[in-house]
């Protein structure tokens, strides 16, 4: 009898390629089927309630990380239904509580309480005199600049910070030359005495004197005399409140009348001991100038207006046209006068930091500013505050001090040039600027 073998001839040749084909489209195979498994996790239904501890919530918003469709609200007993997978994280916010990220690993019920987020519902809180209100609380009229406004402007004055930042509080300043006075009104004029409508200055809870420093012939500015607040330093402040009408008169009384500016400076805070400085520097000049007379027009106009008063003979004193200055010089006295660059210069240096139960703030400034006259006018300040508080363990002892030192070096013209580069004949000798005509 004839026998044939499976594994000869044509037989074993078909039989390795299903061997071969089986082992190569197999392991691929499953391997597809796995990865689709993996990817696309079973979807389930997930429920809760949401509290703030005691009440339920309504209208928290539920969203699933990642996916932007997927969102839902709870209802009017706080509980809400989401359809998510196993490993996705659901995302709790409601405005004025904190937001929470909770996975949801399988489960089916979830419990959310929330917490209210103190930093979101605080509100700016503004110094009423003795005491702080909140900006929607406050019933009277109270306007308020921080520290951060005061710190985008380079002055000496902590008066020109306030320029048309506030309401109803109109500032003006004096004289444009460094360091010169400032006039304040709140609620417009209350007197007709110079010094009847300065406010009261509080600083740091002490009165501090509105009245000008130094008398006419110290100040170095015409026709007002220095600011008082000259001697604080805008860096050193932290925040200025402005009482305008019952709240000024209920707290302060009749030293209200004219409204009241409370200035908080700078204290320490708690941390580390941190050194901040910073030193800045600008330059100033007049843009444009008036457009004056020539010698030809300005003498012409001069003999002119003798002519019409019927003076042939100029007198002695006209020393413009009855040629004792000489009738072709021209000298433009706008630009001889008012045609310099000032220069404005300041470094600012500060230490801070403590414990929690002591803090403290040390810091200094140096300001100078040059004017556009001619000669080498200047006003220098320098200026130290420091501020210590301390706190006992028990709470029971507090102590605040807070001291300040400026010394100022006033080198300014006791007027201004501007009167006289416009009625200067502009055929005056260049001398005559020197002897102060």
């Amino acid at each position: 009898m004839k026998k044939n073998s499976f594994y000869k001839g044509r037989w074993a040749f078909w039989y390795l390629i299903i061997i071969g084909f089986s082992l190569s489209y197999t392991p691929a195979l499953a391997t597809k089927l796995l990865k689709q498994t993996y990817a696309v996790p079973q979807q389930t239904q997930i429920s809760g309630t949401i509290t703030d501890g005691s009440n339920p919530l309504t209208g928290v918003t539920i969203s699933i990380k990642g996916k932007v469709k997927a969102t839902v609200i709870s209802d009017f007993d706080g509980k809400f239904t989401i359809t998510a997978s196993p490993n996705d994280l659901l995302i709790f916010s409601f405005m004025g509580y904190k937001t929470l990220t909770i996975p949801v690993d399988g489960r089916a019920m979830i419990n959310i309480e929330m917490h209210q987020d103190a930093t979101a519902l605080q509100e700016v809180k503004i110094n009423a005199g003795y005491y702080t209100v909140k900006e929607s609380e406050r019933t009277g009229n109270i306007a308020r600049i921080s520290a951060k406004d005061i710190a985008t402007q380079p002055v000496t004055n902590v008066l020109a910070t306030m320029q048309g930042r506030m309401a109803g509080v109109n500032i003006t300043q004096t004289t444009g030359m460094p360091g010169g006075g400032f006039d304040i009104q709140i609620r417009g004029q209350n007197s007709l005495r110079f010094d009847g409508n300065s406010p009261l200055y509080i600083v740091d809870g002490v009165p501090y004197a509105s009245e000008p420093i130094g008398s006419l012939f110290t100040s170095g500015h015409l026709p007002r005399r220095t600011s008082p607040l000259n001697s604080i330093n805008p860096g050193d402040i932290e925040s200025i409140e402005v009482l305008k009408d019952a709240d000024a008169t209920a707290i302060y009384g009749s030293r209200g009348a004219n409204g009241v500016v409370l200035i908080s400076t700078k204290r320490g805070k708690e941390g580390k001991t941190k050194f901040t400085g910073s030193v800045s520097s600008g330059s100033g000049h007049v843009t444009r100038f008036m457009k004056l007379m020539n010698t030809e027009e300005y003498l012409t106009m001069r003999r002119e207006a003798y002519a019409n008063d019927g003076v042939t003979d100029y007198p002695a004193t006209a020393y413009d046209i009855n040629g004792t200055w000489d009738q072709n010089r021209y000298t433009n006295w706008q630009k001889e006068l008012l045609g310099g660059n000032s220069s404005i210069s300041t470094m600012q240096a500060s230490l801070s930091g403590g414990s929690t139960q002591t803090q403290f703030v040390l810091s200094g400034t140096y300001n100078k500013e040059t004017t556009v006259f001619p000669g080498d006018y200047k006003y220098e300040k320098g200026n130290v505050h420091l501020n210590l508080n301390h706190e006992s363990e028990d709470q029971r002892f507090r102590i605040n001090f807070t001291t300040g030192y400026v010394v100022q070096n006033n080198i300014m013209p006791t007027a201004d040039f501007m009167g006289t580069a416009l009625s200067l004949a502009p055929n005056a000798p260049r001398f005559m600027m020197h002897q102060g005509i």
